[in-house]
């Protein structure tokens, strides 16, 4: 095994580069509504978009394991990463809290090293590093058996299991899936050799093509068939998680493709890759997202109005300009924070008294790691019980807010008048009528309240799933019995209508569920729009 190559070059960090764009498109795919799947070239490019995002973050933990593994713990790793997350949550919070997206409560949020669900990759990385020093002490330290064994418990009851059954499984929480990928990275620089990196991009390559492939196939593919639905259910499952086996091998055949690669080392596309973790945070602010989708890429206005290879050149247009953007912005915060934080003397003395402390002098022994884990596991166990006194004490006073899920609460819908038709164009409003409690701006929070239109046959069967999801604008708390007015647009609608096809509206929280007691169906009839009855 080649254990010269001590220091991270260019190849892997353009590597780094690649899975950052592969993580931004798979957000800005699954969040902004501009899918449209149609043809296979077209179901292809969008399933290639969505396919790498988890295995670009198993692919950014192989890479800091690789060469984290053989050193000891520096605090001062834990404090950038925290300082990365903040810098871009808290600014960027209080404006979205200016402008009436955000609340009190996300200002607070925002100071946490875990920001909501959009970030729990940084969140689960910081985790990771608390957790090193004893992990590295398995790797290093502890008998092969032991690592072995650890290895093969996690594979059986997180790896396998998964990958069999499409669930969960035993430990189906992703750290775990951080720590298993952590172990066999360590287990692989320390008992194998470095496999041939070409014949690595192949079998990448290969399991990448053919698992893009097929889910361009099943794809929102209305089918009573069982074995189209098992599918559906297993490829979505390979694409989502990290613990599965395709996920796995193709994290690791892309890193050691990228890791044989020879290159001249690049200022470049190190100070590139420097960014990543800053790019990642500037897109998934959890009160910001959303509205950088929406209401910055307009992603609503352009998945009405462009279609087939011209929304494909907007969707990779807007990658890049979020890759850029990012890139920039973290270039200033990086500056900012090195002029205000980390050259000063204050926190290199701060981080060296704590490293001394935690390592005794950097002193990498067994003391050590107990010490540490003792540490971890008593703070672990205080912020669980401190997080779920603030939400008990908060859940007494606090507003409904749509960071939560709303099922079970009662709406209303209807149709203010009749909708006109017009050269395949539906335009008119609809209200909606809170039967339920008080709710909080249901187009905030990590989770906004839309009105989904889809398409249905006479049978109820889904032509088309997303066909629109449009924004309910409210200001403030929607009191009980209150109303909002959503005006409604439906370009394209032409062909569905001549087919006979059926408009459905739909109350949906996004990520959460649909409001099926919201329903009402529409067909049109000499150019208005009537409810059907059934």
């Amino acid at each position: 095994m080649d254990k010269k190559k001590a220091t991270r070059d260019s190849n892997l960090e353009l590597l780094r580069i690649m899975c950052i764009l592969a993580i931004i498109g798979d957000h800005f795919t699954g969040q902004s509504g501009i899918v449209e799947w149609g043809n296979i070239g077209i179901n292809f490019f969008y399933c290639a978009v969505t396919s790498l995002s988890r295995v670009a973050c198993s692919v950014f933990i192989i890479i800091s394991a690789w060469f984290s593994i053989d050193k000891p713990f520096n605090v001062k790793k834990v404090f950038r990463v925290w300082l990365t997350v903040v810098m871009f949550t808290v600014p960027i919070t209080i404006y979205c809290w200016h402008i009436g997206l955000a609340t009190k409560n996300d200002l607070f949020t925002a100071m946490l090293p875990v920001s909501g669900s959009p970030l729990w990759f940084a969140g689960y990385y910081i985790v990771l590093m608390l957790l090193s020093p004893a992990l590295n002490f398995i790797i290093n330290k502890a008998p092969k058996i032991i690592h072995v064994w650890l290895l093969s418990v996690l594979f059986l009851l997180m790896v396998l299991f998964s990958t069999v059954t499409a669930e969960y499984g035993f430990f189906g929480h992703d750290i775990w899936s951080l720590i298993f990928l952590y172990l066999f990275t360590g287990y692989i620089k320390k008992y194998r050799s470095i496999p041939n990196c070409k014949k690595c991009f192949v079998l990448f390559f290969l399991f990448w093509f053919f698992l893009t492939l097929g889910r361009a196939c099943v794809v929102n593919r209305q089918s009573n068939l069982y074995i189209v639905t098992l599918a559906q259910k297993y490829l979505e499952f390979y694409r989502a998680r990290m613990q599965t086996i395709p996920n796995l091998i193709m994290a690791y055949t892309l890193f050691f493709s990228f890791y044989g690669l020879k290159m001249k080392p690049s200022k470049v596309i190190n100070a590139l890759a420097g960014k990543t973790l800053g790019v990642y945070c500037f897109h998934q602010v959890p009160v910001w997202y959303m509205y950088l989708w929406i209401e910055i890429f307009k992603s609503e206005v352009h998945a009405q109005n462009l279609h087939g290879y011209t929304r494909i050149l907007y969707t990779i247009s807007s990658i890049l300009v979020v890759w850029i953007l990012g890139t920039f912005l973290e270039t200033i915060r990086s500056e900012i924070s090195g002029v205000l934080i980390e050259n000063r003397n204050y926190y290199d003395k701060l981080c060296r008294k704590i490293n001394n402390i935690l390592c005794e002098k950097e002193e990498y022994n067994e003391r050590f790691i107990k010490k540490s884990l003792s540490v971890i596991t008593i703070v672990m166990i205080l912020c669980i019980v401190l997080v779920k006194v603030i939400e008990l004490v908060y859940c007494w006073y606090r507003p409904l807010n749509t960071n939560e899920s709303l099922v079970g609460k009662n709406f209303d819908l209807e149709i203010d008048g009749m909708m006109d038709y017009n050269e395949g164009i539906i335009e008119g409003r609809v209200i909606i009528t809170n039967l339920g409690d008080a709710i909080e701006n249901l187009s905030d929070g990590i989770y906004p309240v839309n009105l989904g239109v889809q398409i249905v046959d006479s049978a109820g069967k889904i032509v088309d799933q997303d066909f629109l999801h449009k924004k309910i604008k409210t200001k403030g708390i929607l009191n009980t019995g209150e109303n909002v007015t959503v005006d409604l647009t439906l370009k394209d609608i032409k062909e569905y209508i001549n087919q006979g096809y059926i408009i459905k509206l739909e109350i949906v929280q996004e990520g959460v569920s649909w409001f099926e007691e919201t329903t009402k169906e529409y067909v049109v009839n000499n150019n208005k729009v009537i409810e059907l009855k059934r």
